[in-house]
């Protein structure tokens, strides 16, 4: 899903929860053939350099292969595969593959003649990520000792030294250490000052060092030397959105897609911005859009289905939860998320069937269970639901959790009070969020005694909650037809 990043500028570019872009590739050219190597040989090695440059991996692995197996110590050759098994090995969270690709590095470095420091960035980079995936800080400071002693003894400047520093701040950003990756980055730029990935990894690392106004000057830097860089500008549109200040991130993101109409990320990123402020519609038009350039991205989806269900689509959303299944059908949320919409579509027959799917996809997805329950009692089989939750049906108060408390208060065995005293004493917002999946049971509760008023207050009070991550805040939208509309100027930015 997302811009791949080349070894020699690779970064810890996320800024958020949604989706960041990363730095184009910028592999440094294959070392120049011996004039009595192989031709054979040498044509592979510039087909797979070739192909790692447009992110083949797998390609690249095939072509190398080939010649290892002919020629254990040709050092090119095991420093593209090891640089492809080390991308690979982090696009799939693959440790094994990443170890191949490190060995394979190691290897490149051992028969190397020509001492060139350019062998060393894939090692550093799997070494870090392995840092990362394993928990395991030491790895990381295996990196960092190997990337100093590198510098000290190699006479590369520029590009090539710059290229080492920034490993070394990377490995130091991979165990928590962003004071020490922070002046790393800055020495990158200062040695070579059209480093891409040193200028955005660094505003990284002050924002998760805190540091939210350096961050802030860092990113204007950047722009400053890349004044068309659609990353940067889609990257700093992210830090804005966690800042919470949507309407500067919807302007980077549209300056991003201005210098390149096709860069996906942005359209996805900015219809988040978007549907924060209030316009679904105008986010589903990005999401759209987003998916026009790359289809295979699941959780655009899942993003559309809620752009659409704020707006009362519900069949809209129904069919993209239904895509993001089919995309990702060991994901139990997914199939959670499709019922939930099915549910308020008012097919109460394939929501429980969903939600159930989810359940046994995931059995610690409990929050599922009173809307099971719910699905069934609209279904007119109340018997049915209580047969299946009779264990949360039996239990007395001190043996009860929020779950059981829901389903028993549905079926009657407690009342209000007693749901009441179930909610948290000592978290406030976890208390609010309590209360409006209360106030959503309780409406239904008098929707079965014929109490149509007393169901609509309980539906508002839900509403009134602003707890609009909850499937019942969006339920009692849908109950009182409350929808976000937009009005009519409001557009997707140019």
């Amino acid at each position: 899903m997302l811009k791949s990043l080349s070894l020699a500028t690779a970064a810890l570019l996320c800024l958020g929860t949604l989706v960041h872009a990363q730095p184009g590739r910028n592999v440094p050219g294959l070392p120049a053939a011996a004039p009595d190597v192989n031709p054979e040989h040498e044509n592979s090695k510039k087909e797979a350099e070739q192909a790692y440059r447009s992110a083949q991996f797998l390609k690249v692995d095939e072509l190398t292969s080939k010649v290892i197996r002919e020629n254990s110590k040709d050092h090119v050759a095991l420093y593209l595969r090891g640089s492809a098994r080390v991308e690979l090995g982090i696009r799939t969270r693959d440790v094994a593959k990443i170890r191949q690709g490190i060995a394979d590095c190691r290897g490149a470095i051992l028969h190397d003649t020509q001492n060139q420091s350019m062998y060393y960035l894939p090692y550093l980079y799997g070494m870090s990520n392995l840092a990362k995936l394993e928990s395991r800080a030491q790895h990381a400071d295996v990196a960092i000792q190997v990337a100093t002693s590198t510098l000290a003894e190699t006479e590369d400047r520029g590009e090539s030294r710059a290229n080492l520093i920034y490993q070394r701040a990377f490995a130091k950003q991979s165990k928590g250490d962003f004071e020490g990756a922070t002046e790393d980055y800055k020495a990158a730029i200062k040695e070579f000052p059209a480093h891409l990935g040193a200028h955005v990894a660094l505003a990284e690392a002050l924002v998760k060092a805190g540091k939210t106004e350096e961050a802030k000057a860092a990113f204007a830097s950047a722009l400053e030397t890349f004044p068309d860089s659609p990353l940067i500008y889609n990257n700093r549109g992210m830090f804005f959105q966690q800042q919470n200040m949507h309407d500067e991130a919807v302007k980077d993101f549209s300056a991003a897609l201005k210098n390149d109409a096709n860069y996906y990320t942005s359209y996805t990123n900015r219809g988040f911005s978007l549907m924060q402020l209030g316009n679904p519609t105008a986010a589903v038009i990005d999401y759209n859009e987003s998916l026009r350039r790359n289809p295979n991205q699941a959780e655009v989806y899942r993003l559309k289905a809620s752009a659409n269900l704020a707006q009362g689509k519900a069949d809209e959303a129904i069919k993209d939860y239904e895509q993001m299944v089919k995309m990702a059908p060991k994901r139990a949320v997914a199939k959670a998320e499709l019922g939930f919409a099915q549910f308020f579509a008012g097919d109460y027959a394939s929501a429980f069937d969903s939600l159930t799917a989810a359940k046994q996809a995931d059995a610690d997805l409990r929050y599922v269970d009173p809307w099971r329950y719910l699905a069934l009692a609209r279904q007119g089989q109340e018997d049915k639901a209580k047969t299946i939750f009779n264990d949360s049906l039996q239990k007395i108060a001190v043996q009860r959790d929020w779950i059981d408390s829901l389903i028993a208060y549905q079926a009657g065995t407690i009342e209000m009070r007693d749901l009441a005293a179930s909610m948290s004493q000592t978290d406030e917002n976890m208390k609010i969020s309590q209360q409006c999946e209360a106030d959503f049971f309780t409406a239904h509760r008098m929707l079965k005694e014929n109490e149509g008023t007393r169901a609509r207050e309980h539906f508002q009070k839900a509403i009134d909650s602003g707890k609009k991550h909850l499937s019942a805040y969006r339920g009692a939208r849908y109950a009182l037809k409350q929808f976000e509309t937009a009005s009519s100027d409001d557009s997707t930015p140019n």
